[in-house]
């Protein structure tokens, strides 16, 4: 019956079988602990974005309230901007006033 170390390759001997083992074992740890590292930082990732538009969505609600008390037709664009999303129209209300008529 053949040794354990020459099934594996020829002219190794068991110490150098094992210090294999070892080696190997040693450096599946550690790409399991990279790995784990890296998943955990991706769920930090995902949970920062969902904390970020969580605000996002409040401060939004916030300037639609506050230009729905503002009032008047004026700022009925400036909702609008708010609910699709464009902040543009929204900051441009707040920067040059409802008069504020865009260049031709």
């Amino acid at each position: 019956m053949p040794s354990r170390a020459a099934c594996c390759w020829p002219g190794a001997d068991a110490q150098t079988h094992d210090l294999a083992g070892v080696v190997i074992a040693t450096s599946a740890t550690l790409h399991s602990l990279l790995l784990a590292r890296v998943c955990v930082q991706a769920l930090l990732h995902v949970n920062e974005a969902r904390e970020t538009m969580t605000r996002e969505a409040s401060l939004r609600g916030t300037v639609y309230d506050d230009l729905a008390r503002y009032g008047g037709h004026e700022t009925a664009s400036a909702q609008a901007a708010v609910v699709a999303g464009s902040w543009f129209d929204a900051t441009r209300f707040f920067t040059h006033g409802y008069d504020h008529k865009p260049a031709s």
